[in-house]
Parts: C-alpha cells; sequence; structure tokens
C-alpha cells in the first residue's frame, strides 16, 4: 500500500510537469518561434515527465516495480536538474549583481516562492527514494505466501 501510494503521487507530480510544460509551451510559442524543431523539442522537454508517469506505472501495477522505481529517479533528477539551476540563479542572482537595473525585485515573497519550489523538489527526489527502497528484490524466496496465488 505504500509503494502504490509513493508511485500515485509521483505520477500526480509527471503529470502536472507535463501539464506545465505544456501551458509554458503555449504561451512562449505565442510570443517567440522555437529554436528547436517542433518534434526534437517535445521529446527533450517530455523525457522527464514520461518517465516519471511511465515509472510511477509500473511500480503501482506491479509489472515492473523496481525498473519502474529507477525511472522515478531519473526523472526526479531530471526535474531537480533543470528547475534547480532557476532556484539557484533566483537566490545568487542579487549576491552576485546587486545592482542590476532589470533585476525583479528580490522580495520575502519570491523567497517564500523558491523555498517551497526547492523543499518541492527535494521531497519529490525523496518520494522516488523511498519509492526504490520499498520494493523488494525479485530474487527473494518462492515460497507460496498467505493470501497469494501462485497461479
Amino acid at each position: 500500500m505504500k509503494r502504490k501510494l509513493l508511485a500515485l503521487l509521483l505520477f500526480v507530480l509527471g503529470t502536472l510537469w507535463a501539464l506545465a510544460f505544456a501551458w509554458f509551451h503555449i504561451v512562449m510559442s505565442g510570443i517567440t518561434d522555437l529554436v528547436l524543431p517542433l518534434p526534437i523539442h517535445f521529446f527533450v522537454a517530455l523525457i522527464g515527465p514520461a518517465l516519471l508517469i511511465v515509472g510511477s506505472t509500473l511500480t503501482m501495477a506491479d509489472w515492473h516495480p523496481y525498473f519502474g522505481a529507477i525511472c522515478c529517479i531519473l526523472a526526479c533528477a531530471l526535474l531537480t536538474y533543470f528547475l534547480g539551476g532557476d532556484i539557484l540563479a533566483t537566490y545568487l542572482q542579487p549576491v552576485l549583481h546587486p545592482n542590476n537595473a532589470i533585476q525583479s525585485p528580490y522580495t520575502w515573497g519570491t523567497s517564500v516562492a523558491v523555498a517551497a519550489e526547492a523543499t518541492f523538489f527535494v521531497l519529490a527526489d525523496v518520494t522516488a527514494v523511498v519509492l526504490l527502497r520499498a520494493i523488494k528484490r525479485s530474487n527473494q524466496s518462492l515460497q507460496p505466501t498467505t493470501g497469494r496465488s501462485d497461479a
């Protein structure tokens, strides 16, 4: 039950990530032209959410839970890599360039938003690791267990 709940949480995270990218793409395509061709752009941007959705589905369905958990860890690492730089840039921009005229004002609200975003990413990474630890390896004994049929 714990494993399925963690996988469901990661499935929702992957879905939200894909929807956020779609929203970002729709907004930006109205402003400017794409730098990359559209299929390459979608592949690069949606590989993380696809890994997270497929990995959590494999884990929830109990088809290949270990492989699914590895996919979830890779996807969460991609999420942290892609957006972690933005978090660091938001924190370090006022420190590195204090007199930047075009920098948006660094307020308490910005700090709270960035801290919430960083906490969200760290929790996603921790959830993926806990999911991997919750999965038992497939080389356990082949003795039948109560409550399960081996048919």
